[in-house]
């Protein structure tokens, strides 16, 4: 429940707060409430400096092990108390749900607004003509889910083709090794990742599955990045305190694993193509150079008019621009 605050209740000049004198007024009109440093709220002003009169004897109004004020104990001060103490439990009850749904409507927005971050992330990457797609778009998807879930360290893995290995995409937090986390959370991991299902350990240390390292780390969250019933990777959430991560935030992190899994996999494809297309190109350029070199030191080139040669490079240079790109 969320905490309440009298004066925030009983605010001087309110509905509640006349209604509240009012009630005071026909119980008992010698009664007064004050807040927790003495002043009053509820009463006649006139006994305000009553609180701090050693021989008035006072009693605390206590909701949820929160001191909300002082009662001035005379008759019927515990029905008052009484009174105000529902109020605050239902004031806060109202809080609580005000708060819920402005947290709902955030992480819609955000989770509506994020495979646009992706994409964008993902366009701006091959505009680059960048090798370092999936990293970049592990980032923001990182930066995202650390936004709606609590967690001092996080990380992004991927599994590596042909030779299956997980190598770290992206990390946040101080201290952590995430090779060494990795080590040390394996069975785990193999765990989600055969599964396909997100997993919550809110109690590492009893969990015979993990493996401390030298930062260990208390609480964990993760997703895996399924494509067509296979798990392609993980975002890890963690916290080196003991927190509870909720079913709600559980489902949260697999509807955000389950929008960044195909573009993280495009980005795969993508530096795989564009790694091949640079080692041919790479080959190539060495065969041309090579070759040019050798037509060079032939015999038959003073035979030929210069004019004529440089012509025939100029030739080979405009050829190379057409099917490499290049300037």
């Amino acid at each position: 429940m969320t905490k309440v605050k009298l004066r925030m209740m009983y605010r001087r000049g309110s509905g509640a707060a006349e209604g509240m004198n009012l009630v005071i007024a026909r119980l008992n009109p010698e009664i007064a409430v004050w807040d927790p440093d003495g002043k009053l709220l509820l009463g006649n002003p006139e006994l305000e400096s009553l609180f701090s009169n050693p021989d008035v004897e006072k009693l605390p109004i206590e909701h949820q092990g929160q001191l909300l004020g002082w009662v001035r104990n005379l008759n019927r001060a515990e029905l008052i108390s009484s009174i105000i103490i529902q109020n605050a439990e239902r004031e806060s009850e109202l809080r609580s749900l005000a708060d819920a749904t402005l947290e709902l409507q955030r992480e819609i927005n955000l989770i509506n607004n994020y495979p646009d971050k992706l994409t964008g992330s993902l366009a701006h990457q091959i505009d680059l003509k960048s090798t370092h797609t999936a990293a970049a778009l592990a980032a923001t998807a990182l930066g995202e889910s650390r936004t709606i879930i609590d967690a001092s360290d996080g990380a992004i893995i991927l599994k590596r083709k042909p030779n299956g290995k997980f190598s770290v995409a992206a990390t946040f937090g101080g201290e952590s090794d995430w090779h060494q986390e990795i080590n040390g959370l394996q069975q785990i991991i193999y765990g989600m990742m055969e599964s396909g299902r997100s997993t919550v350990v809110n109690d590492l240390g009893s969990d015979t599955r993990y493996r401390p390292g030298p930062y260990p780390i208390s609480s964990l969250i993760g997703a895996p990045l399924n494509v067509q019933n296979e798990a392609i990777g993980l975002i890890l959430l963690a916290n080196r305190k003991r927190v509870r991560y909720t079913a709600a935030a559980r489902s949260l992190l697999a509807t955000l694993a389950s929008q960044t899994a195909p573009v993280m996999e495009y980005a795969l494809l993508y530096e795989q193509d564009l790694r091949m297309a640079n080692e041919q190109r790479e080959q190539l350029e060495t065969q041309l150079n090579e070759l040019r070199k050798k037509l060079e030191t032939y015999s038959w080139q003073e035979y030929i008019d210069p004019e004529d040669l440089e012509s025939v490079r100029e030739k080979g240079d405009e050829l190379r621009r057409l099917i490499w790109g290049d300037e």
